[in-house]
């Protein structure tokens, strides 16, 4: 099978995607491979080569499907190759949630991000690492003890400051 293809692009950017795709994972060259393909990210070979009678694209877009609009390719488990089994098409707000180095807590008996935890709590994630790094709660009661109102700049604004981290009187 030749290397190109005659084709059209498709207009929703799914060509760009996987050509992007590849390259962070095989040119040494490309500004994001230390984080792909230097960390061992591969492409699977039906994606990359295609199987007998069809390109590697015709493969991806039949297991990917045309990107959505506002979606971009999303690696489910992180330090996964791609896969159809580990892939998706993610919004910027749902693969903000997929990084490296989102934080993750036991809370319930469930592993779950500090940031969506803190969120259905109406807190914001910065606090709640803040009790749990530097006043040593435990997850439970940095998401559920209360927020103090915080002083004014006379009455001591570091010790209104620990306050409402912590839920403490001062």
């Amino acid at each position: 099978m030749p290397n190109k293809r005659p084709f059209r692009f498709p207009k929703d950017g799914s060509y760009v995607t996987y050509i992007g795709m590849k390259a962070r994972c095989y040119q040494p060259s490309h500004k994001d491979f230390h984080n792909y393909g230097g960390r061992g990210i591969q492409v699977c070979d039906r994606w990359r080569f295609g199987v007998p009678g069809q390109y590697g694209f015709d493969c991806f877009m039949d297991d990917m499907g045309a990107r959505p609009e506002g979606c971009t390719l999303d690696r489910i488990d992180q330090n996964g190759n791609y896969t159809p089994e580990n892939c998706r098409w993610a919004t910027t707000k749902e693969q903000s949630f997929n990084r490296r180095n989102n934080r993750r807590e036991m809370v319930g008996g469930r592993n779950v991000l500090l940031a969506e935890a803190a969120m259905s709590h109406g807190l914001s994630p910065r606090i709640v690492a803040a009790r749990i790094d530097r006043y040593g709660m435990s997850i439970e009661d940095a998401l559920t003890r209360p927020l103090r109102p915080r002083g004014n700049a006379i009455s001591g604004k570091k010790s209104a400051r620990r306050a409402a981290l912590t839920g403490e009187d001062r």
